[in-house]
């Protein structure tokens, strides 16, 4: 049922008893367990892990090679210094595989932001990758599990990641993907 999204409370021989995370009640036929699809959320309590898997739509056109000199400004994130120094090394060789974009440093930065986080379960996948682009932007997807699975406290852990990605993306001269044919209206 489209309307039930809980946790089961009771199952009898002719219904199903669930709490929805509103405090509602739904009562189910019994056969719905096999009449109809439906999310099984145990396994978030077995693992002790809730998947984030979002994404950031980047507007295609702000993406373009990195020069030496952009390198050099994004040299004081501790998270990528490393990686932009041996980035630099391979330009100034003429290292082919120095010809990189902004976007490619940006996905390389959330996956340390995301690896440096204690709620990252370190031991499940962590995976950053661009994803096909469509007509409203480049999506970069974060897929990660966090240990933190009371929803409220997962909810807003997910909120501060990409808060804090959305902020950082002028530092790598990206900028979001925003539609200007579409209207905003304020109430």
């Amino acid at each position: 049922n489209k309307n039930t999204d809980g946790k089961i409370i009771e199952i009898t021989l002719t219904t199903i008893k669930v709490l929805n995370w509103d405090n509602t009640i739904s009562m189910l036929p019994s056969y719905t367990l096999v009449s109809e699809t439906f999310i099984n959320y145990r396994g978030i309590e077995d693992t002790g892990a809730r998947r984030i898997q979002r994404s950031i739509k980047i507007d295609i056109k702000s993406i373009k090679y990195i020069n030496k000199e952009m390198v050099d400004r994004l040299l004081f994130i501790p998270l990528i210094k490393n990686y932009l120094e041996e980035l630099t090394e391979k330009i100034n060789n003429n290292d082919s595989e120095a010809v990189i974009t902004n976007s490619l440093i940006f996905i390389k930065y959330i996956e340390e932001y995301i690896k440096s986080k204690d709620f990252i379960r370190k031991d499940l996948t962590i995976m950053v990758r661009e994803l096909q682009a469509t007509e409203h932007g480049l999506p970069i997807e974060v897929y990660a599990y966090s240990s933190i699975i009371s929803a409220i406290e997962f909810e807003q852990i997910q909120t501060n990641i990409f808060d804090h990605l959305i902020a950082l993306l002028p530092e790598f001269e990206l900028r979001i993907f925003q539609n200007p044919g579409q209207m905003i209206i304020d109430n």
